[in-house]
Formats: C-alpha cells, sequence, structure tokens
C-alpha cells in the first residue's frame, strides 16, 4: 500500500502539540516540586562519631546534644553516650542496651539530679541492658529505678530516698559503687521471684531508714560489702527472700545486722559488730554462717521472738561469738 505523504499543515500542527504537551509537562513538574512539602530530615541527627554521643549540658563545641534524654532518644542498641563534666537536671527513662560513661576524673563531676521534686525517679530502666560508668546521681527524690531490664553500675553514687530499686525479672550487678539513701525506707530494695542483684566492693547506707530490703523471692548477693550507719536494721530479708554475705562488714548500724521474718540469709567470712545485735528473727527463718564474726553487739548474736525457736534453722561452722543452738 503506497502512504499518502503528509501536509505541511498536519506537520506544523504535530508539531504544536508536542510542544504544548511538553510545556504542560513541565508546568505540572514545576507545580509539584513548588507545592511538596520538604522532606523532614532524620527525625534524630547522627552523632558526629557513630555509635557515640557526646552530650555536654553547655552545648560546649564537639558535642552532639545538651542533654541526656536527647541522646537516649536518639542511641541506637550498643551505643555509648559519654557525659562530659557538669550537672544534669533531668528524669530520663529508657529500654534500650546503650553505656552512659562520665568523662570526669572522678564520678563526683558528673551528676544527673532528677527533673525535681516531683519527679519520682531520676533514671529509670524498664527495658534492655544499661550500662552506668563513673557518674553520680544524686536526687531529691528517688534515683534509680530497674523494672523489667538489666542494669550494670560501675564506679557509681547513687543518692535519693531510695538509692537503687529492682523488680521483674531484672538483673543487676553494682561494682565499686556507694549506696546511700535518705528516707524511712531501705536504701536499695530488691523483689520478686526472678530477680538477682549483684553488688560487689561497694557501701550500702541510709541515716533514715534499713540498707538493703529483699522480699518475694528475690535472690541478692553481696561480696566485699560496707553495709553501716544505717538507722534501722542493715539487712531486711523477708517472703521467702535470700540474701548471701561474702565478705565485708556489717556494723555500726543502730538496730541489728539482719532482720528476718521468713527468709534466709547466708554469711561467709563476714563482720557483725558494733551495732545492737547480729540476726533478729521477727517470724521463721534460716541462717547460714561460716567463719564469720560475731563482735560488740549489745543484745548478742542472735535475738528470737517469742516462740520462734521451733521455726528458725542455724547451722555453720567456725564463727566466733555465734553459739549455733
Amino acid at each position: 500500500m503506497r502512504r499518502l505523504p503528509w501536509s505541511e499543515a498536519a506537520k506544523d500542527s504535530l508539531v504544536q502539540m508536542f510542544s504544548l504537551l511538553a510545556a504542560l509537562s513541565g508546568l505540572m513538574t514545576a507545580h509539584c516540586l513548588w507545592t511538596r512539602p520538604a522532606l523532614k530530615s532524620a527525625s534524630v541527627a547522627a552523632p558526629l562519631i557513630p555509635g557515640r554521643w557526646v552530650v555536654d549540658s553547655r552545648r560546649a563545641p564537639g558535642s552532639d546534644r545538651g542533654s541526656l534524654a536527647e541522646a537516649l532518644a536518639g542511641a541506637r542498641e550498643g551505643d555509648v553516650i559519654e557525659l562530659a563534666p557538669g550537672a544534669y537536671a533531668e528524669s530520663p527513662k529508657t529500654t534500650k542496651s546503650v553505656t552512659i560513661l562520665g568523662r570526669g576524673k572522678t564520678s563526683d563531676e558528673v551528676v544527673i539530679s532528677g527533673s525535681g521534686p516531683d519527679s519520682d525517679w531520676a533514671l529509670g530502666v524498664d527495658a534492655g541492658r544499661l550500662t552506668l560508668r563513673n557518674l553520680s546521681i544524686r536526687s531529691a527524690a528517688n534515683a534509680v529505678r530497674v523494672a523489667g531490664g538489666d542494669l550494670d553500675v560501675e564506679g557509681c553514687s547513687l543518692e535519693g530516698r531510695v538509692a537503687l530499686a529492682v523488680s521483674g525479672r531484672s538483673r543487676l550487678r553494682v561494682e565499686r559503687s556507694t549506696l546511700t539513701g535518705r528516707g524511712d525506707n531501705a536504701a536499695v530494695s530488691a523483689e520478686g521471684e526472678g530477680a538477682s542483684l549483684i553488688i560487689e566492693q561497694s557501701t550500702i547506707s541510709n541515716g533514715a531508714g534499713s540498707g538493703l530490703a529483699a522480699s518475694r523471692l528475690v535472690l541478692v548477693r553481696l561480696r566485699d560489702v560496707s553495709v553501716s550507719r544505717n538507722a534501722l536494721a542493715a539487712l531486711t530479708i523477708r517472703s521467702g527472700a535470700e540474701v548471701r554475705v561474702k565478705g565485708g562488714k556489717i556494723s555500726e548500724n543502730r538496730q541489728c545486722g539482719a532482720d528476718i521474718d521468713d527468709g534466709t540469709l547466708a554469711l561467709d567470712g563476714v563482720e557483725l559488730s558494733r551495732q545492737r545485735c547480729g540476726v533478729e528473727f521477727r517470724g521463721a527463718g534460716t541462717l547460714e554462717s561460716w567463719n564469720s564474726r560475731f563482735v560488740d553487739l549489745a543484745s548478742g548474736a542472735l535475738l528470737l521472738a517469742p516462740g520462734l525457736k521451733e521455726r528458725v534453722v542455724v547451722r555453720g561452722s567456725g564463727n566466733t561469738g555465734l553459739v549455733i543452738p
């Protein structure tokens, strides 16, 4: 079939049509670019060094954030948050597995103080595994609460009405730290089946209440720890809790070294001295003691409430000042 030639008019019409389409396409593209909302930058800008956040409350050059809460919001699992010397008046909570490290020469140079008296806890850990190193948490309320997460503390000072509280199926380890309470309750509180608390080479004191309160089947281990200068008993053990102490001192408490009601205390190479008594039983319980010293106790090594003799178990050997009934 023979193809008929295009007329000049048809060619001109076709060119004009394509030119019009191209112009319309350009206008539509420009309109979209003009009216489209600007793309949001990442919700949290990355730190200068990946995986390492530098926080300075004064926003000094070289810092990534001005608050711990901001750094926690942007941090990923495994990141390290370094706090420059200074005061951080905030009460963050976290569910992330990160490390918070004080950059001062001592733990006293970096202080997290909580956001005020209306804040119950200066720091909350609800999930993940948080590590604290070389810093202080000093709160007018309570210091650190762990409910469901894990916590490692090394070279820190925790102070508040309650210095440290653990519940749920949490795992805590505290090393070379000071735990100071200022309230009617215990400086350290641990409760709940499945929860575990290990404290090593540290001090526990509370001028207004007891040192450590363990209850509801929790397991607490103390190693080379000083529990002293508490207004009440150094250790309060209730509701099936178990506290195992190796080395260290339980001394200079206004009441007894331990107060037991349905709980277990195991001592190995511990000194109990200069307080009302060594161990007081207010209810049924067990004391296991090996190679420990019970000395300078106003009311003796053991105190039993009336009628408890058949409900108390005391066993062990190699002790000074303790007579096994």
